[in-house]
């Protein structure tokens, strides 16, 4: 179970810290298909990206790994339905730029 920060209402959705602490376990945990796409947006982020970048692939991120979902992981084939539509949107919207991280 990944910890979860403390509620701050002036905090962003996820912060680097909290990716960095928990993404790791999500990873090996999760047996989806699009984890080449979260390993990539991983590598961008750690690939100083431009800041509205960042702004994207924190949250896509923070999402999936965020132990509150709209659909939760627990459920089989549809848990990560939601996971899935987030780091799509994330990828769509970094277009090009993310395309060498993805290869």
């Amino acid at each position: 179970m990944p910890k979860t920060p403390r509620f701050d209402a002036n905090a962003a959705f996820a912060n680097r810290a909290y990716v960095a602490d928990n993404l790791g376990r999500k990873v090996q945990d999760a047996k989806v298909g699009f984890l080449g796409d979260v390993r990539a947006l991983w590598a961008y982020l750690n690939d100083k990206p431009l800041a509205v970048h960042v702004a994207i692939i924190l949250f896509a991120l923070g999402y999936f790994i965020w132990p509150l979902d709209v659909v939760p992981d627990v459920i089989p084939v549809a848990g990560y339905a939601d996971d899935a539509a987030v780091i799509a949107w994330a990828v769509s919207a970094l277009g090009s730029a993310i395309a060498r991280y993805r290869q």
